[in-house]
């Protein structure tokens, strides 16, 4: 094949459509695509997803003086005390102002009367009916054992941030605030298609020496399954009608649609020719391998649309840099920028493709993998992600580091 350098970012294979270049393909789809949407779920659905607004104290926190031990709640400047009551977590102090003299028993989380100045641990203490003296040995500073209301976050202060990810200790706190639901960036939903006359069910026991089992639809519903995305998916035959059809039916309702085959430029590969009935092309061809048939169209119901290639380590390879980005943004509304590492041994350049590698990590370095083509999934069994290498890049360049996009099971 001869390439031609067309302009910044843009190869053109004489005889095929011309090809971008990996960041030429980050700039386009960026262009159309952003944030998606909140919705309102209970807490109890939250964990794992982004927020939309920020979580803001309601009250004082904590938002009344709390023992922060079983003891007695006393004033300062004497060394005894009568017990006049006691109080445990649940029950108000108000009842019980206490005179110079006087202490209150207290329970761990109980309130602190508002006169008293500290609290003195059951051990430190010796008391005969009402009353209470300190042991020798022990001496106290105003605000000891007391957690005063307030000191650890005011009222209307920020506690989680707009865009953070709610895990275990994010739940309780909006529960703490009293929020049973919260406004969340929205899943997406995806519609996922892949087609070919070849591909027979999973649980097929024998198929034909021309017939491979379903891989593709399996891998990229585990990747959506592990971004929460909601994903409608199906197989299809070479049949264009049927595709068209499906195609129609499910872009109303889908933020992004995502077909894996059928993307070339074969008598049956029909869904380059769909997709720009149904919208605006982006781009079609990539300057890189396996992804080269890789194509993107901004479709009139107002989703992107992403083809990929058909053979299963191109599937996993391309998505993995291009359509994992495309769910960040729709989630935290960036692109994310992938990490730089190491290859621990350089690989061949392209002078005319960038490739995508699959790589397991050791010791902060990037192991290449030997893989046959682009159909060689089982090549990427322990793979952790893949790495880009810069069409031309030289040995130097990928010591120094490669782009590295991790799988979002790793």
């Amino acid at each position: 094949m001869i390439f031609v350098r067309k302009g910044e970012g843009v190869w053109e294979n004489m005889g095929m459509d011309a090809l971008i270049s990996p960041d030429a393909v980050d700039t386009r789809i960026q262009q159309v695509i952003s944030q998606l949407g909140p919705e309102t779920l209970p807490l109890a659905r939250a964990r794992g997803r982004q927020l939309s607004n920020d979580i803001r104290a309601d009250r004082d926190l904590p938002p009344y003086d709390r023992s922060m031990m079983d003891g007695y709640a006393v004033p300062l400047g004497v060394g005894s005390w009568q017990v006049i009551a006691r109080t445990w977590a649940g029950q108000s102090a108000e009842a019980h102002p206490l005179g110079p003299h006087e202490a209150v028993e207290v329970m761990t989380g109980a309130p602190v009367p508002a006169t008293a100045e500290a609290v003195i641990p059951y051990e430190w203490t010796e008391r005969r009916g009402a009353a209470l003296i300190m042991k020798p040995g022990h001496s106290l500073t105003p605000g000891q054992f007391i957690h005063r209301q307030g000191s650890d976050h005011r009222a209307g202060e920020v506690l989680i941030s707009a865009q953070q990810r709610l895990g275990l200790a994010e739940i309780g706190v909006a529960a703490a605030v009293g929020l049973a639901e919260l406004e969340l960036t929205r899943r997406p939903r995806v519609a996922l298609l892949t087609t070919g006359d070849e591909v027979v069910p999973v649980d097929t026991a024998s198929p034909e020496p021309h017939q491979v089992r379903q891989s593709n639809r399996a891998l990229l519903e585990a990747m959506f399954a592990a971004r929460g995305a909601v994903v409608a998916s199906a197989h299809l035959d070479d049949d264009e009608a049927a595709i068209r059809a499906w195609l129609d039916e499910q872009a109303e309702n889908a933020d992004l649609v995502v077909a894996a085959g059928g993307m070339s430029r074969g008598h049956r590969d029909f869904l380059p020719r769909i997709f720009d009935d149904m919208g605006q092309g982006l781009f079609h061809g990539v300057a890189e391998k396996p992804g080269k048939p890789l194509g993107a169209w901004q479709l009139e119901s107002g989703a992107l649309a992403l083809g990929l290639p058909g053979n299963p380590l191109a599937v996993l390879a391309t998505a993995t840099r291009y359509l994992l980005p495309v769910l960040e943004v729709f989630e935290t509304g960036c692109w994310p920028q992938p990490t730089h590492l190491p290859l621990a041994k350089p690989v061949d350049a392209r002078p005319d493709l960038a490739q995508l590698i699959p790589v397991r990590l050791e010791a902060g370095q990037a192991v290449p993998l030997r893989f046959h083509n682009s159909g060689d999934l089982a090549a990427a069994v322990g793979a952790q992600g893949v790495v880009e290498v810069a069409a031309g890049g030289t040995a130097p360049a990928q010591e120094a580091g490669v782009p590295y996009y991790p799988f979002p099971l790793h």
